[in-house]
């Protein structure tokens, strides 16, 4: 798995993807990494890191979707930055098909991180 997936002081589970296009034994490790961590934690936030990302191919983008309908009621918000226009094309495509609602795109990691942390 290239990339990392961490916990933050937030209790905010951080990925920045970098697997390349067709690395689909990475793509099953970092869902399996953030899945894990979305059941130890309970209901969590995440912040993704597009910035290094490149675009997943079909079989990727499907474990990603598996993965988050899987745990999407374990999910509160799901900030990204650092995106390409392909990747935000892309990552937009992913959620919708997803169907979950709670998404923001921002420019920066601390844009990000203020909405993560802000309480309803």
């Amino acid at each position: 798995m290239k990339g990392t997936v961490f916990v933050d002081s937030n209790k905010i589970i951080n990925w920045a993807p970098e697997n390349p296009t067709g690395d689909v034994e990475g793509t099953k490790l970092a869902m399996e990494v953030m899945e894990g961590l979305v059941n130890e934690q309970g209901p969590s936030s995440i912040l993704v890191d597009l910035s290094k990302s490149k675009r997943p191919n079909a079989l990727q983008r499907q474990i990603i979707i598996n993965t988050i309908r899987a745990n999407i009621h374990n999910l509160k918000k799901i900030a990204f930055f650092g995106e390409t226009p392909l990747m935000k094309a892309v990552t937009y495509f992913v959620i919708n098909t997803v169907g979950f609602a709670n998404i923001q795109f921002f420019s920066s990691r601390s844009e990000a991180l203020q909405w993560l942390t802000k309480q309803p």
